[in-house]
């Protein structure tokens, strides 16, 4: 995805944070990934052409732990920009 105002490339990357009996699903980084190597993460993943945050979540939950969600309500949304080159990633966790 690019701006019309800033042709820097950048990515959306929708987050889900999964509880349930006050316990948070996180994910182990590969130690050999290129961006953030063996650091614990959510639920994540860039979003393709014309999807939605949401849309993204529930085909990105099944994609990485095999899980069939149906999100209903966003409980909180935090927007973080990591400025990496060549790419920048907006980081929405919700």
């Amino acid at each position: 995805m690019t701006s019309q105002n800033n042709p820097q490339s950048f990515f959306v990357c929708p987050n889900l944070i999964l509880m349930k009996n006050s316990k948070v699903l996180l994910l182990r980084r590969m130690d050999w990934a290129p961006l953030w190597p063996s650091y614990w993460h959510c639920v994540t993943g860039k979003m393709e052409q014309g999807e939605t945050p949401k849309q993204t979540i529930i085909r990105e939950a099944f994609e990485e732990v095999g899980l069939d969600i149906y999100p209903t309500t966003y409980n909180l949304t935090i927007e973080h920009v990591f400025e990496t080159a060549p790419q920048c990633y907006h980081q929405l966790y919700v």
